[in-house]
């Protein structure tokens, strides 16, 4: 089993207030959405008091040709790639030289192997790194990241691999300025990297950090058509089904608590919850299902209001804060999930 060492993260250069995006995308719809007040309440309803963009609401509105969106977006992988990369090694002092392999991840724009080899150079990785890239996980994609690196260190015990998130949705996606669910999305969204160190068995106890006991991911059925990302002319496109909530109210406590029953343990041995924060409903559905207290999910509603949905970045972000502020002390359980297109649930069991 794989152990998470560290995690580096990194954020745009944007910052808005969740109150002046509510002016500027009122605004913006205001012409075409009259009746857009109940939709507007989500602004200040959604618990997100702010958000990183790569690039400013009043630019992410204009039409821009998809060639000149996704160059940006490269520009973006590379520069946000390196950082968190880097970030997440200085701080268990490793060179990239020492890395065998890096799983990037994205759902928001289009790379491509070449980009890859530009970040793995310009960090002075080895020449023989391995690169793979995961697209279209949506959400899903921090958590069955990690578990897809965990599978690799399965059979290289002595590896270190790194998994690197990427999503920018301000760069690519299209908004329609006469649909009330793009006005809702615009107030959940935002940007950001994530990248986590992964060592492998004869490695981990030279490391802190919790090992990867187990994984799960699996498919709802019926579902596949309540989370959606899709590629027109112009850029990308996405939206979530109303219904999202309604199934997982009905599938999440029966599929976790089998997961967990599998590894011998039940909820109550578990002592904190990674929770992917896709919104509001997904943590009260999460909370309500689980038995569990708002409290137990602190640190996901934090990640939620500091940054929003960042999509396969969240569930990393969201690990850096357990860590950061409340590791929990060794031996002690942790449960991580998250749900994507599929509808898929990545599950993982943590141990520290």
């Amino acid at each position: 089993m794989g152990k998470i060492v560290s995690v580096g993260k990194a954020f745009p250069p944007y910052l808005w207030e969740q109150g002046l995006a509510k002016e500027f995308v009122d605004s913006c719809f205001q012409e075409h959405i009259p009746n857009r007040e109940k939709a507007l309440q989500v602004y200040d309803n959604g618990r997100i008091e702010q958000r990183f963009l790569a690039v400013p609401f009043e630019r992410e509105l204009q039409e821009r040709s998809f060639d000149e969106k996704n160059r940006q977006f490269e520009e973006y992988f590379i520069k946000m790639s390196k950082e968190s990369i880097l970030k997440c090694l200085e701080s268990v002092n490793m060179h990239p030289e020492e890395v065998d392999h890096i799983v990037f991840v994205t759902s928001s724009g289009v790379v491509h192997q070449g980009v890859l080899g530009v970040i793995c150079q310009e960090i002075q990785c080895r020449a023989n790194v391995k690169c793979t890239l995961l697209f279209g996980l949506g959400c899903a994609g921090g958590a069955g990241g990690l578990a897809r690196v965990n599978d690799l260190l399965a059979n290289h015990p002595r590896g270190k691999a790194i998994l690197c998130c990427v999503e920018s949705f301000s760069i690519n996606f299209l908004v329609d300025e006469t649909s009330s669910a793009h006005l809702v999305y615009l107030s959940l969204f935002g940007d950001g990297a994530a990248a986590a160190l992964l060592v492998g068995d004869e490695l981990a106890d030279k490391f802190q950090g919790p090992s990867i006991l187990a994984s799960e991911s699996v498919l709802i059925p019926n579902s596949s058509d309540l989370v959606h990302i899709g590629v027109k002319n112009g850029g990308f496109t996405g939206g979530v089904s109303q219904k999202l909530p309604l199934l997982l109210d009905k599938h999440l406590e029966g599929n976790v608590k089998r997961f967990v029953r599998d590894q011998g343990i039940t909820l109550e041995q578990v002592s904190s919850y990674i929770v992917h924060a896709g919104g509001k409903k997904i943590l009260e559905i999460a909370a309500k299902r689980l038995h569990i207290g708002h409290e137990d999910l602190r640190h996901s509603w934090e990640i939620l209001r500091e940054s929003g949905n960042t999509a396969s970045v969240l569930v990393l972000l969201i690990l850096d804060e357990l860590i950061s502020k409340e590791p929990p002390d060794n031996g002690e359980l942790s449960l991580m999930f998250a749900v994507g297109p599929g509808i898929t649930l990545e599950q993982i069991l943590l141990r520290w």
